[in-house]
């Protein structure tokens, strides 16, 4: 069904929903059908007029990330946010929520241990589109993340960031961010955000 239907045909949302009803964990495989899927769903909106890309693109993400109950093998969270976020950057950008990516993710309910290393190693990999100046667009990223996750540790009986060692790790990222990346705005949030984290760490 795969090689004569799906694939050729171009259901490449379909050909995922294969690869996982099938057991089929090659990553190669799988980051290519995603990154089919995202480039087919842009093409087709662009030719339609209508929604924003960006949007249709959310709305194929969350859909899928649904279906496929945020599976490991067939919904990679590492290779689907950088590649989310060099589509932002390069076909998207000043279009939308400038957090619409991470937001995408968090509404679909990946736990922020999960995304954090991942745009983590985004920013510290300094690789095209992402270097230099450019770098400032994750690290934008980082510090919604941070903003984000200490809103939700902080309340009720949770440990903060889920444990001392995430925080600390959070502290550290955040002052690197201060120092080579983020425009003076979002670096005094940052200062705020390590004060207040400071704080309910004593």
């Amino acid at each position: 069904m795969y090689n004569n239907y799906a694939d050729q045909a171009g259901y490449f949302d379909l050909c995922i929903l294969i690869y996982q009803a099938a057991d089929h964990r090659n990553p190669t495989d799988i980051r290519a059908t995603w990154q089919n899927l995202l480039e087919r769903t842009h093409e087709s909106t662009v030719e339609r007029g209508e929604p924003q890309p960006y949007e249709a693109v959310i709305e194929s993400i969350r859909s899928l990330g649904s279906r496929l109950n945020l599976s490991g093998p067939t919904f990679p969270v590492s290779d689907l946010i950088p590649m989310l976020e060099r589509y932002a950057f390069e076909h998207q950008r000043g279009l939308g929520p400038p957090t619409w990516v991470i937001d995408t993710f968090l509404d679909l309910g990946v736990p922020y241990e999960s995304i954090w290393p991942v745009l983590g190693t985004l920013f510290y990999n300094d690789e095209a589109p992402f270097h230099g100046r450019n770098r400032r667009y994750i690290a934008n990223d980082v510090l919604y993340v941070a903003q984000r996750w200490f809103h939700d540790s902080s309340r009720g009986t949770d440990h903060l960031f889920g444990g001392e060692p995430n925080a600390s790790e959070v502290l550290e990222m955040l002052t690197v961010l201060e120092r080579t990346a983020l425009d003076q705005e979002k670096a005094q949030e940052s200062q705020v955000l390590r004060m207040r984290i400071d704080q309910l760490l004593r």
